[in-house]
């Protein structure tokens, strides 16, 4: 309630260079407003979705939302990626679309744009929003259940499915331990029930 109403009071009214100006972010999202994110609704992440924001200030909200993600009450983790980060990087129609051009790589526009948050995508989900991601690119900073779905999933090509599937088994017997290789095949066994992938895919495997 407190978050709603300095929305209407205040972001609402805001310009958007005072929105995109990072003193004023930091000062108002990253201080004052920060010890009632924990409980941020629908609704007023749906309103930040509506301004004019630039990649640099939408992604300082990212990184300051995934440092308070701890204190979150439950389910709002789910719903800054559902009605913040998907609606932002679908929509915006600033000078970098889905804030590709400000990233060197793969990884470092998943960590940049999503950060705490990537957990809630699907595999899919970074695809869909970025037509130049590669998931071989971004395989270090890619969940167990994302490492599954590059095994089982019909991903864009080049490369080819027998390709994928060696670089994603080669990056995970790297470190199995630390690379969680039985919590990969979980996910990878729930995942084959739902998807039925064809019988090249089992024998690749």
């Amino acid at each position: 309630m407190i978050l709603d109403s300095i929305r209407e009071l205040r972001l609402d009214v805001a310009k958007t260079v005072i929105l995109n100006d990072p003193t004023f972010i930091q000062m108002w999202f990253g201080r004052r407003l920060r010890p009632f994110l924990p409980a941020v609704s629908q609704d007023f992440l749906s309103c930040l979705t509506t301004k004019t924001l630039n990649c640099s200030t939408y992604q300082s909200m990212v990184q300051i939302l995934g440092e308070i993600q701890l204190y979150m009450m439950n389910g709002r983790e789910m719903s800054v990626f559902t009605h913040f980060i998907r609606v932002f990087l679908t929509r915006n129609n600033t000078a970098e679309p889905q804030c590709i051009s400000s990233a060197s790589q793969s990884a470092d526009w998943v960590k940049m744009n999503f950060g705490f948050f990537s957990r809630f995508a699907s595999l899919l989900d970074f695809y869909e929003l970025n037509p130049h991601f590669s998931g071989l690119e971004a395989l270090q900073v890619l969940s167990s259940k994302h490492l599954a779905e590059m095994l089982l999933l019909p991903l864009r090509t080049p490369p080819e499915r027998d390709v994928v599937i060696h670089n994603v088994f080669d990056f995970l017997l790297e470190s199995p331990k630390e690379r969680q290789v039985t919590e990969v095949l979980d996910f990878m066994v729930q995942l084959a029930r739902e998807v039925n992938p064809p019988c090249s895919v089992y024998k690749t495997m």
